[in-house]
């Protein structure tokens, strides 16, 4: 249930419809609060300040009116620009990094705090066309309601709203510029390493050699997907919890980020007695799947992010080998930090001490081979960025361990192989 609720929190983080519908919310309820301290009226003196909000309730009602207009006239404004970049991260950056720009706290609150301003507005017109009425005139006297404290509050959110529009306008050129894009891709990229799967589930066990006692595979059975689609969420410490209150040992065969039919095998269950179909059930609810991967827990979605820039940088129609080797310096400091980390241990216990949960693990080979080996085909035929590229992988071999330097040494050396042939093919086109 929490891998749910974490996949739903993640949903509203990537929507347009979460954060300024709260704002909406809070919009009413400001309302509400506004208009009850003016009919105490507490605030009478604020009338006095006729040449700040208008001292008769013409004047108040053509003041708001105008306020509202202006304010769902930028709403609809700042929304189009907001897809105008939306459309361009899809058709120049690519469609995975949509999802940044639907993240983006900015664009959400510009939207929601206009269109809350918008709803503030009509709720305290519709209060002073309520209370003078004809009803309210006695003995040939007008007795006048002036929402004081609310007119007040609605100047308040239109000077704030000008700042917010000029703050958006510079916003929106920032988030689409490339090397911002990049860099936003890359920091997350950079943060998400020493909490990277399975650092953070249980303890890991001292001992490289696992050993699942005898009578653990007296039972042993695999858990199957229930549904489909790719894993979002994994509640990793759950499942030790289960494992724990059934005396078992739980085997992950998927990883987050895989893509899972129905029936796929999800875990492997190592037990000394017979499995209840309830452990099953609940071990299939840790398991958060939708229709995209995500960057909570999936640290290959990111660096995947970060290949696409790169693939499409240097590709035919755009040409930019500068955003190459931005988005390389991202993923050298992602490299550096892994190999720095110490390799957690794939087996996690419980709080006692016991082994309940054996995990895959990627490691620095892994990262190295899908980032050169996927971005080979592409960087070997632009001479900037293979130099820089070269570069990079004589930096992580002295800076690697001796084990791993191995392991960048032979991305170079095929590399410099793909390039030498690349330069050859191009003279003999040159040549024809």
């Amino acid at each position: 249930m929490k891998s749910q609720i974490l996949n739903f929190i993640s949903e509203m983080r990537s929507s347009y419809w979460y954060t300024p519908l709260m704002m909406l919310v809070m919009a009413v309820l400001l309302a509400t609060l506004t208009i009850s301290l003016d009919e105490m009226h507490l605030f009478e003196k604020f009338g006095k300040l006729g040449w700040l909000i208008g001292g008769n309730p013409d004047g108040a009602r053509s003041f708001l009116s105008t306020i509202a207009t202006a304010m769902i006239t930028i709403a609809s404004v700042t929304f189009s620009m907001t897809l105008l970049a939306v459309t361009f991260a899809g058709s120049q950056i690519g469609p995975r990094l949509t999802t940044n720009f639907m993240r983006d706290r900015a664009n959400q609150l510009t939207l929601g705090f206009f269109i809350s301003a918008f709803l503030y507005c009509l709720l305290i017109l519709r209060s002073i066309v309520q209370n003078n009425t004809q009803d309210m005139i006695e003995l040939h006297h007008e007795l006048l309601y002036m929402p004081q404290v609310s007119l007040l509050i609605a100047l308040f959110l239109a000077v704030t709203g000008l700042i917010v529009l000029v703050c958006y306008i510079h916003h929106v050129p920032n988030s689409i510029n490339m090397s911002n894009v990049v860099s936003s891709v890359g920091t997350s990229l950079f943060n998400q390493v020493d909490t990277r799967f399975p650092c953070n589930v249980g303890e890991g066990s001292e001992n490289a050699e696992i050993n699942i006692p005898p009578d653990y595979h007296q039972h042993l059975k695999t858990i199957p997907s229930n549904s489909f689609g790719y894993i979002r969420i994994l509640d990793s410490n759950v499942l030790i919890e289960l494992a724990k209150e059934h005396d078992c040992v739980l085997q992950l065969e998927s990883d987050i980020g895989d893509f899972i039919t129905i029936n796929t095998p999800l875990l492997l269950i190592y037990s000394s007695k017979p499995v209840p179909d309830e452990l099953i059930r609940q071990c299939q609810n840790a398991y958060a799947l939708g229709n995209k991967r995500n960057q909570e827990q999936d640290l290959d979605f990111l660096v995947n992010e970060l290949i696409e820039i790169i693939a499409r940088a240097l590709s035919p129609g755009v040409n930019d080998p500068f955003t190459a080797i931005n988005a390389f310096d991202w993923l050298h400091l992602f490299l550096n930090r892994i190999g720095e980390c110490p390799q957690p241990s794939r087996a996690r216990k419980d709080t006692e001490g016991q082994v309940r949960l054996l995990t895959p693990f990627k490691d620095i080979a892994y990262y190295a081979e899908m980032i050169f080996t996927h971005t080979r085909l592409y960087v070997c035929k632009d001479y900037m960025t293979t130099k820089h590229v070269l570069n990079i992988l004589q930096q992580l071999s002295i800076q690697a361990k001796e084990e791993n330097a191995m392991i960048f040494d032979g991305h170079a050396q095929a590399l410099r192989h793909d390039a030498e042939v690349a330069m050859k093919n191009m003279s003999f086109v040159a040549f024809l």
